[in-house]
């Protein structure tokens, strides 16, 4: 590698360095703690309804969207475990939205409400 690509890739911040610096901070927090339960709340209501899209009436955009979101959380997770070498706190963060998720999907599915 010369010594210009070398420079250059030093320079480029790397996603887990972006994570540590700016987004663990952030979910760190305790006056942010109520924000991120709405947040999760959300993201976690959205993602029981395109599950349940997708595995009731199975719908390939439902199923996309599924695969989307998990995508990008894994992507995100992965990206912390591999800069940090552990799990974090965005990864506990994406763990809490999932279980979340599985708990409205079944929630909703076992009352009736879909």
């Amino acid at each position: 590698m010369s010594e210009p690509e070398r420079r250059e890739q030093e320079a480029k911040p790397s996603a887990g360095a972006f994570i540590q610096k700016r987004i663990a901070p952030l979910l760190r927090e305790s006056t942010l703690w109520p924000v991120w339960l709405v947040l999760a709340a959300h993201w976690a209501a959205f993602g029981a309804w395109a599950l349940l899209i997708a595995l009731e009436e199975g719908r390939l955009y439902a199923f996309v969207g599924v695969f989307g979101l998990f995508w990008l959380t894994g992507t995100a997770a992965w990206t912390e475990i591999r800069h940090a070498g552990r799990p974090g706190p965005l990864t506990a963060f994406i763990a809490l939205i999932w279980i979340t998720t599985l708990g409205f999907a079944f929630g909703a599915k076992h009352w009736g409400l879909f």
